[in-house]
Formats: structure tokens, C-alpha cells, sequence
């Protein structure tokens, strides 16, 4: 089977593009079916007069505006779609003045549970929860439209943290699998091919490294708390990559000595090994293909253990978080912003 048949399930970018306007399409004619239905719900109610008028009003340049941004999502690109999709939930909040009073406490609680099953971070959950609380108890009146209108515009934007979230950790799982992957195959290529044992064992402690981070990814939770925990990813892996080249020389230097069994009888230390592999920068004649195996896993072990010492380092000097203020944050485009 060919190369082309191996990847024919893989999508191209027109693909993913028709894909993406699916999926906005569908969002413009859920809300859409939303406000009809907000509407229909403002109706039965029988309301004053007053109210009535202005939810028809509202619901009228609502679904005007949906009409229009479904129009432009056949040819939109990217991130055209992007902003449809942002300017979705924003219509959205208009249900806040449309919907009747009556109505407000019943979505809200069931938006709430919803929220609650997606994982979201005690302070999301929190803050979510005293506004829904708000809707809850004030009694019928524009103040709790207000609330109501705050209360979507946090689950909108929760919902679309999350979407950023899921997205930043499936490119990170893809790009460590792949450095995983390649860095392994590639440190079997020049340990056992080229005979290169420190480039291999570099290499063999980076494919340890990655598979230590992707392993251990961390959870949603608050920006803040996110984007520190993204930066330790990439000091993780630096650790492990560093670990294993001083766990080449430590091996090396005999600190370490610890029987590896050879041909069946023969134990050799780790030091031996490495030096016999290493010998006039090519392995020796001493040197075996099942000696540098040998070096390599333990070369990923060195790799891996990236987390041990990140713990050490936490346990022995402390670890540090400087929490970004409310203004350093907002201007950030590479996740979503409140309406």
C-alpha cells in the first residue's frame, strides 16, 4: 500500500475548511431556532404590552443579523469564520431581553448544570454560579435582565476558554507524539547505524522527555494558571533533554555502579559501557548493537525522569508564580475575550 492510501483519510485544508463552515453554519441556524423560540416563549407568557413589543423588536434584528452573517459563511475563510462564530454568542446575549422573566431562572440553572459538566475550574464555576445565583433572586425587573445578560456573557466566554484549551492541548499532543516518535527512531538510526552513541543518547533522552510532558499535561483551569503551566511544559522538556546528557557523563564518570549483564555470565558496569561505545568518537570493537540498546533506554529513562527533578526542584526551592494582572491579559488575542 502506498504512501497515498496510507494518508487518504487524512483531511486536506478545503476539507477542513468545508468542515469548519459546517459546523458555523450549524451554530447560526441553532440560534436562530433559539430566539424563535425565545420569542414563542415571550408570547405564551402574556407579558405586559410593553415587554412583548420589545421582544419582537429585539428578536427581529436578531434574526436579521443571523440571516446575514449565514450568508456570508459559504465563502468566508478561516478566520472570517472565527468572528461569525464570535458574533454568534454575542446575538446570543440579546435572549436576555426577549426571553420572559419567568424564563431567566429556569435557563440559567440549566446553564449552570451544563457548565458543570464540562470541567470547568472552581473560580469558572464559581463566578458563574453567583451570577446565575443573582438571576435567581432578584425579583422580575430590568436589573435581572442585567444579570442575565452577565450570566451568558460568562458561559459564552467559559465555553469558548475551553474550545481554546482543547485546541492548544491537542496541537501540544500532536507536536510531543510526534517528537516522541521521531526522536526515538532517529536515535536508533545514529546509535546503531552511525554509531554515534552521544548524539543517540541526546536524542533518546529527548524522546524520554516528550513522552514525560505528553503523559502529564495540565488541566484546565484559570488563564493565569494556564499559560504558567505551558511554560513549564517547555521547561520540562528542556529538563529531561538536559538530564540525559548529564546522565551520559555521570554514567561515564563510574558514580554510578550497577551491574548490566553481558553475554549471559558477564556483568559490566555502565561506565564500561559507555566508555567501549564511545572510544574515538565510534563504538568500539567491545561495543554491540544489545550494549547500545541498552544505553538508549536508559538514555529515555534519563529523559523521562524530568519530572522527579522538576518535583525535587519544587520540594528543595519553591516554585514561583507571577499571576498577570486584568489588563496584561486582556489584550491577549490567542484566547477568547468577553463580549
Amino acid at each position: 500500500m502506498g504512501i497515498a492510501s496510507w494518508w487518504a483519510w487524512w483531511p486536506t485544508g478545503e476539507e477542513r475548511l468545508k468542515r469548519r463552515r459546517g459546523e458555523v453554519r450549524r451554530a447560526v441556524e441553532d440560534e436562530e431556532s433559539d430566539v424563535e423560540d425565545a420569542l414563542a416563549l415571550a408570547k405564551r407568557a402574556a407579558e405586559s404590552t410593553e415587554h412583548l413589543d420589545a421582544a419582537k423588536n429585539e428578536a427581529e434584528s436578531a434574526l436579521s443579523d443571523l440571516k446575514q452573517l449565514g450568508d456570508r459563511v459559504e465563502c468566508a475563510d478561516g478566520d472570517t469564520l472565527d468572528w461569525i462564530e464570535e458574533e454568534v454568542k454575542a446575538l446570543d446575549l440579546r435572549r436576555a431581553y426577549i426571553l420572559p422573566a419567568k424564563a431567566l431562572p429556569i435557563e440559567a440553572t440549566a446553564r449552570e448544570s451544563e457548565a458543570q459538566d464540562w470541567g470547568l475550574p472552581s473560580q469558572g464555576l464559581g463566578r458563574l454560579k453567583s451570577r446565575g445565583d443573582q438571576v435567581r433572586q432578584l425579583p422580575e425587573s430590568e436589573t435581572q435582565r442585567m444579570w442575565f445578560w452577565w450570566f451568558l456573557d460568562e458561559y459564552h466566554y467559559w465555553d469558548g476558554y475551553l474550545d481554546w484549551y482543547e485546541g492548544l492541548i491537542d496541537w501540544a499532543s500532536w507536536v510531543l507524539t510526534a517528537a516522541c516518535f521521531l526522536a526515538l527512531v532517529s536515535a536508533l538510526l545514529v546509535g546503531l547505524w552511525l554509531r554515534s552513541l552521544v548524539i543517540a543518547f541526546a536524542l533518546a533522552g529527548v524522546s524520554g522527555a516528550a513522552l514525560s510532558v505528553l503523559l502529564n499535561q495540565p488541566a484546565v483551569g484559570v488563564y493565569a494558571d494556564f499559560t504558567g503551566a505551558w511554560r513549564a511544559m517547555i521547561g520540562r522538556f528542556v529538563t529531561g533533554v538536559v538530564a540525559a546528557v548529564v546522565g551520559l557523563g555521570v554514567l561515564a564518570s563510574g558514580i554510578i555502579v550497577v551491574g548490566v549483564p553481558q553475554h549471559g555470565s558477564r556483568f559490566v558496569s555502565p561506565a564500561m559501557l559507555v566508555r567501549g561505545c564511545t572510544g574515538n568518537g565510534s563504538a568500539g570493537s567491545n561495543c554491540t548493537s544489545a550494549d547500545i540498546l541498552v544505553l538508549l533506554a536508559i538514555g529515555v529513562l534519563f529523559g523521562f525522569t524530568e519530572r522527579a527533578l522538576t518535583a525535587f526542584q519544587r520540594a528543595i526551592i519553591g516554585s514561583r508564580r507571577r499571576t498577570p494582572g486584568r489588563e496584561g491579559r486582556a489584550g491577549r488575542k490567542t484566547r477568547p475575550r468577553r463580549t
